[in-house]
């Protein structure tokens, strides 16, 4: 089990560090990491004493923190695949490129050296990487010679190729050299389709790149893993006022790039914020999953299932407007930007009427909503309030 504090700033931080110490074992102390993050000494050793008490066991050697065990339900990089895995399997994808019986070593590692490839950037390193590989029995070492033996794919069963897959899921949406993971992801999954085996890819909406913490990075695995197994999920929600227990059908995943918020969509037509997850665990096994439409919310403007409203928008012509503009409609595939000799005109087709007052709300004096009319009333009776509160009148 893994639980948030009431603080969301507090995790925040407790997640980052927890993840910075299972990424770095054996590298740094209470007083590097306090640097670090910018606190003092005893709040990291009061962090790791919580750390231990919800099952990790972290101890210093050498004024070192090493991670000795973890949970025993608690998934992370380090425990599946952390990122020296990632990087020996692009490694080992540009070893097969090379399509040889041997492969010259010194000239492997300059041709990984100057491509900058896995950020590999010394001959130590690569040499690392390759004994590794080595000692994993995917390939031999002779006379500075490389001999690929297999291809790891055919030694991973079907249940070993679906942990992958559920994993890298996820990571490839997060990890910054993307590209890769998605190849090494396709390639994957024509394997276990080989198998027999079926897997959604279209599950989780995500356009833009997001760092997440080692927390949420397991929720979204949780959540993964149980719509393709097609199972409910139960969690603990926390609210403005209090926490809710909930059994729900997850339908998918969606990263909202307004609110830099990750989303998941159940089949109660209900969106829950991860970040307000506190708990979670996969639920009773379904006959059927509902259908997930990743279209559903293609026009929300925040995270909204509100109904489509067409919107227009007029701006005053200024250079930071046009600029905010630009950005908006590269955003949105829906919006259209018309320029007369006096305004901006916006115009756009979204969900979420309380979202997009708040941004139309951001550009002050300098905008001038034409419809719908329920936003029209709502920002006319805001600004009627405001004149009321500072005694200003007509």
């Amino acid at each position: 089990m893994a639980n948030k504090s009431t603080d969301e700033k507090v995790t925040y931080f407790k997640n980052r560090i927890l993840s910075f110490i299972l990424n770095h074992p054996g590298e740094y102390g209470a007083k590097d990491i306090g640097d670090i993050f910018g606190f003092t000494k005893r709040r990291i050793q009061d962090y790791v004493k919580y750390y231990n008490s919800i099952g990790f066991y972290i101890r210093s050697k050498k004024g070192k923190y090493n991670v000795l065990k973890l949970p025993y339900n608690y998934k992370t990089i380090k425990d599946s695949l952390n990122i020296t895995s990632i990087k020996k399997a692009i490694l080992y994808e540009n070893l097969k490129e090379f399509n040889k019986e041997k492969i010259n070593k010194s000239n492997f590692i300059n041709y990984v050296i100057q491509n900058k490839i896995c950020d590999v950037e010394t001959e130590k390193y690569a040499n690392k990487l390759l004994y590794s590989l080595k000692k994993d029995g995917y390939i031999n070492m002779e006379n500075n010679y490389i001999f690929i033996d297999k291809n790891p794919l055919d030694v991973l069963n079907k249940d070993e190729i679906l942990s992958l897959l559920i994993y890298i899921n996820v990571m490839k949406n997060i990890y910054p050299r993307r590209v890769e993971l998605h190849s090494i992801f396709l390639k994957l999954l024509v394997k276990f389709e080989k198998l027999g085996g079926e897997f959604n890819n279209n599950i989780i909406i995500y356009p833009h790149k997001h760092n997440i913490s080692a927390f949420d990075e397991r929720i979204l695995q949780t959540i993964d893993k149980a719509i393709y197994e097609k199972r409910k999920i139960n969690f603990i929600y926390k609210t403005y006022k209090s926490y809710e227990t909930i059994e729900e059908i997850p339908l998918g995943l969606v990263y909202n790039h307004w609110k830099d918020l990750w989303y998941m969509l159940c089949s109660n037509d209900r969106l829950y914020r991860l970040d307000r997850i506190v708990y979670i665990e996969i639920g009773d096994k379904l006959k059927y999953l509902p259908d997930f439409n990743k279209d559903l919310l293609s026009k929300s403007f925040g995270a909204s299932m509100e109904k489509v409203t067409s919107v227009e928008i007029h701006f005053d012509k200024e250079d930071f407007i046009f600029r905010k503009l630009k950005v908006y409609s590269s955003i949105r595939k829906t919006a259209s930007i018309e320029e007369k000799s006096d305004k901006y005109i916006l115009r756009d087709e979204v969900c979420g009427v309380r979202e997009i007052e708040k941004w139309v709300r951001s550009f002050g004096k300098s905008a001038k909503c034409i419809k719908p009319l329920k936003l029209k009333d709502r920002i006319s009776k805001d600004i009627e309030l405001l004149k009321e509160r500072y005694g200003i009148n007509e």
